[in-house]
């Protein structure tokens, strides 16, 4: 499932600007909404970047720009926002505890993202 048009419209603005050289030289760079949808289903598969499907840009360029906003702090702020648009409809069971917080695990280099304090659930 990728973003929704609302969704979308919110979680936009939070992402960086592309830096464009002043040469003109270099590719464009992907869609981000693309990329973001992307980067959401390795999340929520917990697949490796390289099974990625190809609906979806690269993995190689998907992982680039996932590794960007995860140290600039940009997919903190979009991992919270969704958190709260799912729980305000209903999707996810239980508000967070004051002590949430995100927690990334890395492993083999796939990131997998969850909170059991958000979900109620027990993760295997």
């Amino acid at each position: 499932m990728d973003l929704t048009d609302k969704q979308w419209k919110v979680l936009g603005p939070l992402l960086p600007k592309p830096k464009i050289r002043k040469d003109g030289r270099g590719r464009r760079w992907r869609d981000p909404r693309d990329v973001l949808n992307g980067i959401l289903w390795i999340l929520r598969s917990g697949a490796r970047w390289k099974d990625m499907p190809e609906r979806y840009p690269s993995y190689q360029t998907c992982h680039r720009r996932f590794q960007f906003w995860v140290r600039s702090g940009v997919m903190e702020k979009i991992l919270e926002y969704l958190i709260t648009d799912l729980r305000d409809r209903g999707k996810v069971n239980r508000r967070p505890s004051p002590h949430f917080k995100l927690l990334w695990i890395w492993y083999d280099p796939t990131p997998i993202w969850w909170t059991r304090s958000l979900c109620g659930k027990s993760q295997n």
